[in-house]
């Protein structure tokens, strides 16, 4: 599986008011209003439905002051969405140590993403994972700065949380997955 990173993909817009190919992959859509359909979109040129959703509690990530003690801990968690087919739609968030994984809301916008320290928080990065069209090989696309979320979580209840969100990544076939979702936790000692 080929794996493609991109944090500064395309050069930042000077405005908005054009509305080209190139704007659409940076304009804002954190604010776009959350569906209450079951989510779907599309990924590359194939739709996406998707039949499966999983949070899982990754490992914690440390920042160290000059005395290298522990300053902050930042819980890093990963939303996959997965359609029948296997293609997958991942979402990377984080969240201050005290705080549990539901009743939050993130929007992140293209470019603007606020840190404790080098440790991004909120929505990190999003990625997708879907054949190539030309090879049919898998490949993961990983977007770090350059995309553009609405994400809801909402409580927890019988180890699954529901949700709903909005993603738009900035690859040139307009890649999205927009609507909710019913959760299952995963790596959670007391979900």
């Amino acid at each position: 599986m080929a794996i493609y990173f991109s944090s500064m993909a395309h050069p930042k817009p000077k405005s908005n008011a054009v509305h080209t190919a190139h704007s659409f992959l940076l304009s804002d859509f954190s604010g776009t209003p959350l569906s209450k359909r079951r989510a779907y979109g599309r990924i590359i040129s194939t739709p996406f439905y998707c039949q499966e959703a999983t949070i899982k509690r990754l490992k914690p990530i440390q920042t160290k002051n000059a005395n290298r003690q522990v300053s902050n801990e930042i819980q890093l968690f990963a939303l996959t969405l997965k359609s029948g087919d296997g293609d997958s739609s991942i979402v990377y968030f984080t969240r201050e140590s005290n705080q549990q994984a539901e009743r939050f809301e993130y929007r992140h916008h293209p470019y603007q993403t606020r840190k404790i320290g080098t440790i991004p928080i909120g929505i990190t990065s999003v990625q997708f994972i879907a054949p190539n069209p030309k090879t049919g090989n898998r490949e993961s696309h990983v977007y770090i700065e350059a995309f553009s979320t609405r994400l809801f979580i909402g409580s927890t209840h019988n180890n699954q949380v529901s949700g709903s969100l909005v993603v738009v990544f900035p690859d040139s076939k307009r890649s999205f997955v927009s609507g909710s979702f019913k959760a299952r936790l995963v790596g959670f000692d007391n979900p």
